[in-house]
Formats: structure tokens, C-alpha cells, sequence
């Protein structure tokens, strides 16, 4: 009788075990299907408004080229060093491009956030460098969010959105702070995990008020420089060129890519260019057409010279 009980109740233990494995399996595709959303909804915007009928023939490939130079030779170096302000004891600044545009590389091929776990990965060759090379990397993206809020209260002020912008903005720096609150208190816990507790120590020793304010800044400055993309790139393609749009279209390719998505966030990232071109009474076709064709400039140059420096450097983790 104790055996057959034993034997039941081990039964009953492995199918729960079981069910659980299946129901996180489960969930698993089921953010992944999520994520991958995007890609269909662009197929079938693509399918509708046939953005190939926009009339590209008159756009200036000069000013494409200049905005791409400003991109590779401005826009990637600001980006870096603002990395290396997160950083501490940072490498030399070409090594941290180097091993950003690998990050680049890797996340368009794989998407899901492998990019900024690479480039802190390929970062240094020391051992253990890499949790505390991420948890300032994460302090760099929560700068992101409140160098958004502060452009999103910029373009309510200037009339360029709703007074809504005004909440999102506060919610931003609201969630912000909430978030170094929390970090604050759960690293006594993190403690028992060595490695976990050196990146969230990282994070937050990047995200004092000094060097928060310094890589805000920074985003901001990096942001601008964008805006200036886009304004050449938007007169290229004879659209409305002027700072309010180029504004518009930056907070929603922002706003778009804060919702995780595919790889080189294909379709958020549309989605975003276009809701803000379609905003400023633009069709639907053009606004498509460019949001395909920008987002075609931008990313595939970096994403071509990010692999090959990581083929390149190979197996190593630094240059």
C-alpha cells in the first residue's frame, strides 16, 4: 500500500511538473508569437497601400548621402561615447564603437534585446566584466526614457502634440524614478547572486544624478542629431522638412520601438514613421514608402559594417 501511494504520488508530482513545463513553453511562444506581430501587420499595410506607387524618382540622393554620412560619422560616435559616460573604467572609445555596432549586428539578426547583451559581451576580454558592463548599459537605456519624457513635454509645448504628451512625459520620468527606487531596495536581496548584483550595482551607480543628467543629455544631443537625418532626408523624398516634422517622427519612431519587436524592430519601426507622417495629412502610400526606405538607410549600412567587424575580431571579445 506505501509503495502504490509512493508510486501515485511521484506520478502526480511528474505531471505537474510536466504542466508546468508545457504551460511556460506555452507562454514562451506565445510572447514570441506577440513580438513577431508586427511583421504581418507591415506585410499587410505593404499589401494595401502598395507603397511602391509613391513617385520616388525625384528624390535627391545627395542629401540621402549626407544624411547618411551624419549617421555613421556623427550620430554613432555620439551614441558610443555616451555609452562610455555609463561605463566604469570604459576602454578606449573605438573599442566600445566597435563592439556597439557588433551588438547592432547581432540584433538585427536575432532582435529580442541579444544586441545590447552582446556589445557588453564582446565589450573587454576580462572575466566577470560582463554583468557590470550590461548594468551600465541598462542605465543607459533608462536614460532613454527620460530624454523621452523630455521630448515629449517639448512637443506639447510647441504645439506639436496633444496635451496628453504632457502625462506620458511625467509617466516616463514618474517610472523612472520608481525604477532606481526599486533597484534601490531589492539589491540587498540581489546579493545572494553574485553576478546579478554587480550588474544592478553598475546600474545604479551610473544613474546618479551627475552622470543621469550627463547621459540624458547625451541622448538628447544624439536625438537632435537624428532629427537632422530626418529633415534631409524627409526634403530627399520632397516631404514637409521642417523641425516640427522631423520632431513628430522622431518621438514616434521612439514611442513605436519601447514595444519589444522583431529583429531591427521591422514594422514597429514603420509604424512609427508613419503614423507621424500620416499625422501631418501625408498618404498613407508615400509615408509608407519613406518609413520603408529611411529605415532601410539607417540600418543596413551599420548592420553591414557591424558584421563585419565581428567577423573580423572573430572569437575575441575585444579588438
Amino acid at each position: 500500500m506505501m509503495g502504490q501511494a509512493f508510486s501515485q504520488k511521484t506520478a502526480a508530482l511528474r505531471g505537474s511538473f510536466a504542466a508546468r513545463i508545457a504551460a511556460f513553453s506555452a507562454r514562451r511562444w506565445l510572447r514570441v508569437a506577440v513580438r513577431l506581430l508586427p511583421l504581418p501587420i507591415l506585410a499587410l499595410a505593404v499589401w494595401k497601400t502598395k507603397p511602391w506607387n509613391a513617385d520616388l524618382s525625384h528624390a535627391s540622393w545627395r542629401l540621402l548621402a549626407g544624411a547618411l554620412a551624419i549617421n555613421l560619422l556623427l550620430y554613432l560616435p555620439i551614441r558610443a561615447f555616451r555609452w562610455r559616460v555609463a561605463l566604469s573604467a570604459p576602454p578606449p572609445l573605438p573599442q566600445i564603437l566597435c563592439a556597439m555596432l557588433e551588438g547592432f549586428f547581432v540584433g538585427a539578426a536575432f532582435g529580442f534585446g541579444t544586441g545590447d547583451a552582446v556589445r557588453s559581451l564582446r565589450l573587454r576580454k576580462q572575466a566577470g566584466s560582463f554583468a557590470r558592463d550590461f548594468g551600465a548599459t541598462m542605465a543607459e537605456r533608462a536614460a532613454e526614457i527620460v530624454a523621452l519624457a523630455i521630448l515629449l513635454a517639448l512637443a506639447a509645448a510647441i504645439g506639436t502634440t496633444g496635451r496628453w504628451a504632457y502625462a506620458l512625459s511625467a509617466a516616463g520620468i514618474a517610472g523612472y524614478l520608481a525604477m532606481l527606487a526599486i533597484g534601490r531596495r531589492l539589491l540587498p536581496t540581489f546579493e545572494r547572486w553574485p553576478r546579478l548584483a554587480v550588474g544592478l550595482r553598475a546600474t545604479l551607480a551610473a544613474s546618479t544624478p551627475g552622470r543621469a543628467a550627463g547621459l540624458t543629455l547625451l541622448v538628447l544631443t544624439g536625438w537632435m542629431t537624428e532629427a537632422l537625418i530626418l529633415m534631409l532626408s524627409l526634403s530627399a523624398f520632397g516631404l514637409p522638412a521642417h523641425p516640427g516634422a522631423a520632431l513628430l517622427v522622431l518621438l514616434g519612431v521612439n514611442l513605436a520601438i519601447t514595444i519589444p519587436g522583431p529583429p531591427v524592430n521591422m514594422g514597429t519601426f514603420e509604424a512609427g514613421v508613419a503614423a507621424a507622417l500620416m499625422a501631418q495629412g501625408i498618404g498613407s502610400a508615400p509615408a509608407l514608402a519613406f518609413a520603408l526606405s529611411y529605415h532601410f538607410m539607417m540600418a543596413v549600412p551599420v548592420i553591414l559594417i557591424g558584421a563585419t567587424i565581428f567577423l573580423l575580431r572573430g572569437g575575441r571579445r575585444d579588438s
